[in-house]
């Protein structure tokens, strides 16, 4: 699976061409001009759909897997359900539709796992994954259309899906940049690694980005779209910029960090033995993960200020660094490619937050103490378990349910007595 979508994943991403990040930062947007990004957005989603198939064959050249083929082929399909909800789905978002979306990735989500299981039990393999991604955007569109109720007209105007593309253009080159930079550990894992290794290293990755693909990705989509509407108001939007960030930090850190501290017994619980190899992998990226998920917000926020460039220009330091860094690492096998991920990749992003709050006039000592209350909790919870997981337990399951619930005590305790009223703030925003 990770062989066969290594480059049209790189297409999924740029697929889009950042359309949909155009329409949410304009402001008023005609009808014609809707239709006209939409008929774009389908005829690039064509051309990329039809490139599968040269694509499927220089993949199996490429790592030498001919089983590749087919797969690759069949991934065509989830380029045109993209194309299709590019116009309806960013509108939901624009318009802060976002407990739709939730409901919609929900359900879908829910219907693709239930396909993938009876897939699996019915010996598909590798086959699961690929049907059951097609299946999921699938859902996902049938979804989006049915709550939204604009349609497209047969109106076409090139020099209207030009003007957004010209923004666009920038928000697709700075993801593809990170589609490259993120997979290219696993482009020369693949071409130094066999395909057992590789998949345990992709097993570890999937695993340490679930918080990060599934709760930070909707955060910052929530928030590109207040960004924009912000965007002239300077105090607003510094407040609502640290108020997320701190939102993030108070999500990620305990999940990332207990994940790191307890990693070996959720894998040795969770999975069979052959796949512990994963153990040590897994609880250093989730480290790394703690940077990615509170630095992601960064590109949105210049983004919404008109500044897409400069996420591009982010992007490609990291797809000059982080693609030889681990080229050199994949060498000295599985364990060596988390150094990357915990020292280089690191400090890049402590460096791109710096000039970001720079550049939009907040004190550096103003954001260091917006994060000290959630840092300070994540440490009394590492502490109470670190100390738990020290005393004499009876079995795996009983040291690993302990040390949850212990660590969550400790974390939500400490926020609870510090910064009750930064919570409520917290819980209003999600109810609202």
């Amino acid at each position: 699976m990770s062989m066969a979508t290594i480059i049209t994943g790189y297409a999924l991403i740029f697929s889009e061409l950042g359309l949909g990040a155009a329409l949410i930062q304009k402001k008023g947007i005609s009808e014609n001009e809707l239709s006209s990004i939409f008929w774009f957005g389908m005829m690039v989603s064509l051309v990329l759909a039809a490139s599968c198939y040269p694509i499927a064959y220089l993949t199996s050249r490429i790592f030498s897997e001919p089983r590749i083929i087919p797969l690759t082929k069949t991934v065509s399909f989830v380029f045109i359900l993209g194309g299709l909800k590019i116009v309806p789905g960013n509108l939901l978002r624009r318009d802060f539709r976002f407990r739709e979306l939730g409901f919609i990735e929900m359900t879908s989500t829910l219907i693709s796992c239930l396909g993938m299981l009876s897939l699996a039990l019915l010996g598909a393999g590798v086959w699961t994954l690929i049907l059951g991604s097609i299946l999921l955007g699938f859902v996902r569109m049938v979804s989006i259309y049915h709550r939204v109720r604009w349609r497209p007209t047969w109106h076409f105007n090139w020099s209207e899906a030009i003007s957004f593309l010209r923004f666009g253009v920038y928000m697709a080159t700075a993801g593809s940049l990170f589609y490259v930079w993120t997979k290219s550990d696993s482009f020369f894992a693949g071409r130094a690694w066999t395909a057992r290794v590789l998949g345990y290293y992709a097993l570890a990755n999937q695993l340490a980005q679930i918080p990060t693909d599934k709760i930070v990705t909707l955060i910052n989509q929530v928030s590109f779209s207040a960004f924009s509407r912000l965007q002239g108001d300077a105090k607003a939007f510094n407040r609502l910029y640290l108020d997320i960030t701190k939102i993030i930090a108070m999500i990620v850190l305990p999940l990332f960090l207990g994940a790191y501290l307890i990693g070996d017994n959720l894998i040795k619980i969770v999975f069979n033995e052959k796949w512990f190899p994963i153990i040590f992998v897994f609880r250093y990226l989730c480290i790394a993960q703690i940077f990615m998920a509170v630095n992601s917000i960064n590109n949105f926020v210049h983004a919404s200020q008109g500044r897409p460039h400069w996420g591009v220009l982010f992007h490609l330091m990291c797809s000059m660094v982080m693609p030889a860094s681990f080229f050199f690492a994949v060498q000295y096998g599985l364990g060596a490619i988390v150094v990357p991920w915990v020292t280089i990749f690191i400090v890049i992003c402590l460096l791109w937050t710096l000039i970001t709050v720079r550049k939009i006039g907040i004190p550096l000592r103003d954001y260091a103490k917006n994060l000290v209350n959630p840092l300070l909790a994540a440490g009394l919870m590492s502490l109470t378990v670190t100390a738990l997981r020290a005393s004499p337990l009876q079995n795996i399951y009983g040291s690993t349910i302990g040390c949850v619930l212990v660590g969550a005590s400790a974390y939500a305790g400490y926020l609870w007595v510090f910064d009750r009223k930064f919570l409520k703030t917290m819980a209003s925003m999600f109810y609202n």
